[in-house]
């Protein structure tokens, strides 16, 4: 029996116009009705999260809040 166990990145094997540059974790376009969110996957790749205006407001004060006084 043969076991190997091997470091798999899989960005390794995607065409760069499906993931994020390394040294990006994610990417914020503004749009007519709030943004989008595009963020480096974990498995490889990306994943794209469209937020209305009210969404992306609420996601804004949830972040500045974070850094608000504890």
């Amino acid at each position: 029996m043969l076991i190997q166990i091997a470091e798999f990145n899989a960005d390794d094997w995607l065409s760069p116009s499906v993931r994020m540059p390394e040294d990006k974790k994610f990417d914020v376009i503004r749009n007519e009705n709030g943004c989008a969110i595009t963020f480096a996957h974990p498995g490889g790749g990306t994943v794209k999260i469209i937020l209305n205006r009210d969404e992306t407001k609420r996601l804004c004060d949830e972040l500045a809040a974070i850094d608000g006084p504890s």
